[in-house]
């Protein structure tokens, strides 16, 4: 199933368009003429992963989860990495990372 979006810019007409699962009705991908996500979902339909293309340049993040469903790490491009603590209570308690800082 895909759905096409269409916004007017002065330049012309910019497309998004938009894939699901036609099982889950989960967002699979997303695109217009210059970038593209593609998501991918566990058994559980958690996102577990996205993988962004813009103008050539690829990029993937991850995401774990504990037991109950919480996220709690997200993995970055660069290796690096934000874990996330919770509570049973869905209260994010602290969080670290091992992300590079971004250039300013």
């Amino acid at each position: 199933m895909s759905h096409k979006n269409g916004q007017s810019k002065d330049e012309g007409i910019s497309r998004t368009r938009f894939e699901y699962d036609p099982i889950t009705g989960n967002l699979t991908k997303a695109r217009n003429h210059h970038s593209s996500v593609e998501l991918a979902y566990d058994e559980l339909d958690r996102l577990i992963g996205e993988t962004t293309v813009h103008n050539g340049q690829s990029a993937t993040v991850g995401y774990r989860y504990d037991p109950l469903g919480n996220r709690i790490r997200t993995i970055l491009p660069d290796a690096g990495q934000i874990n996330i603590y919770a509570t049973t209570a869905d209260t994010c308690t602290k969080s670290a990372s091992t992300a590079k800082s971004l250039p300013t």
